[in-house]
């Protein structure tokens, strides 16, 4: 996955044509932050496990404290990737989409099911 991030980062920069684009982009950041933030939903779900073989309901719900913190964390680094799609995509200098358009064959092993 953060390979496809990182090649996703090459990419929208390259594709940032009109000025301030490059900047306001998240993505490289959300590769810095993607790995520490998986470690943290990781060791966040080993001790809720570990609570619940302690049957520790106090500690349980701590550790579903830190899962549902951790798995927000992950959340906001895809919303981060979401919205750096968005601005791209959102510039003036793209062509228009003509209506009906279809993508050509030749891209078809990339779409689900090709």
């Amino acid at each position: 996955m953060i390979e496809s991030i990182m090649i996703l980062e090459k990419l929208l920069l390259r594709t940032s044509f009109e000025s301030g684009i490059a900047e306001g982009l998240n993505v490289s950041d959300v590769a810095r932050r993607y790995e520490g933030y998986l470690e943290d939903f990781r060791l966040a779900v080993a001790l809720f496990r570990r609570t619940v073989e302690e049957d520790d309901k106090v500690a349980m719900q701590c550790a579903l404290t830190r899962v549902r913190v951790s798995a927000l964390n992950i959340s906001g680094l895809y919303q981060d990737l979401i919205d750096d799609v968005l601005l791209v995509n959102g510039q003036k200098t793209w062509p228009s989409i003509p209506e009906g358009y279809v993508l050509p064959a030749r891209y078809s092993e990339f779409l689900p099911g090709g």
